[in-house]
């Protein structure tokens, strides 16, 4: 593997890393959300379902999406078949 092989592969990992930090404020309560988007600067968080269950589920989506990189990218030379992560993340984008 040549070095920008192995850097690019450690680019995926240390992506992946980051999105799996999504998987966190999945279960963050409403008030910590709101106080976060508050000191964010970008005003007050609207206090409906609808805005509770797509912060909830958009953060599910990159930490999902976090997880499946890994499995992917294993082997990158060798990819093999298409496997059940593949038809996780293909279902889920």
């Amino acid at each position: 593997m040549s070095p920008a092989d192995r850097l690019l592969t450690w680019l995926i990992r240390a992506n992946a890393a980051v999105l799996l930090c999504a998987a966190v404020p999945v279960f963050f309560p409403t008030e910590m959300m709101a106080e976060m988007h508050q000191r964010l600067g970008l005003g007050t968080l609207a206090r409906d379902r609808l805005t509770e269950y797509l912060t909830r589920s958009a953060s599910a989506c990159y930490a999902m999406h976090g997880a499946v990189i890994p499995c992917i990218i294993i082997e990158p030379h060798n990819p093999g078949p298409v496997g059940p992560g593949h038809a996780i993340s293909i279902g889920s984008g």
